[in-house]
């Protein structure tokens, strides 16, 4: 019974609870209890072997395991063992282009070497199919100088009241002609550009065509250079 001073009354109040707390120890000990994982041995079984397969797929023996196993053995035959096994198994796949041609000299010298080529074929044909008139160029009618040489050539490919001129040819094949027995007379290079005189070898070559005749010659070098390296590291 308590008494209540402000109102004068008295009445029968409930007393507070006293009861003992529930120990948080106990708590927290069920909660640990609760959370607890356990793993199973199926598991871990799973896990060790996952670990072991290597990037192929294969299943592999080399673990963290077998390794520090090899470390401490007293004998360096399973150390040298493992060694052997781990480097078969992580071998990496050889460039083999960068390893005989590791600054891509090798490729472009036979890549130009055959632009080169193509190019001097071209200009023997031209040469070659120039030839005669070359001759005739040399010893013309009106002289065997140079002077000589330049009117002939004029007399037969621009003036149409001459002689000499050549009715029987176009007007484009007639200044190419012009063109080209000029360079001779001249001591200059010819024009590789002539469909004329390289028409008996399948006419004036793409540049894509000779670009692809050139990439097959250099990748053929690389090839010869790969096959003499693997031979050498077979042995």
């Amino acid at each position: 019974m308590r008494i209540d001073s402000t109102s004068n009354r008295t009445g029968t109040y409930p007393l507070p609870s006293f009861k003992s707390p529930v120990s948080e120890k106990s708590d927290s000990t069920s909660e640990k209890a609760k959370d607890k994982v356990v793993i199973s041995m199926q598991y871990r079984s799973s896990n060790e072997e996952q670990n072991a397969v290597g990037e192929t797929g294969a299943v592999s023996n080399l673990t963290m395991e077998s390794a520090m196993k090899a470390l401490k053995a007293e004998d360096t035959k399973e150390l040298r063992s493992w060694m052997e096994t781990w480097k078969k198994e992580n071998q990496l796949e050889v460039n083999w282009d960068a390893a005989v041609d590791p600054d891509g000299s090798i490729y472009a010298t036979a890549y130009i070497e055959s632009l080169v080529s193509q190019y001097e074929k071209q200009r023997t044909t031209i040469e070659a199919y120039y030839a005669e008139s070359h001759k005739e160029n040399c010893s013309s009618p009106y002289g065997n100088d140079l002077r000589g040489g330049l009117m002939y050539l004029a007399a037969k490919y621009q003036v149409e009241s001459s002689i000499y001129f050549r009715s029987d040819m176009s007007e484009e094949e007639r200044a190419m002609s012009y063109y080209q027995e000029r360079a001779l007379l001249m001591g200059s290079s010819v024009s590789l550009n002539d469909p004329y005189a390289l028409a008996s070898t399948g006419g004036v070559p793409g540049r894509k065509e000779a670009d692809r005749i050139a990439e097959q010659a250099a990748r053929e070098k690389l090839n010869g250079l790969i096959s003499e390296a693997k031979g050498n590291r077979e042995k």
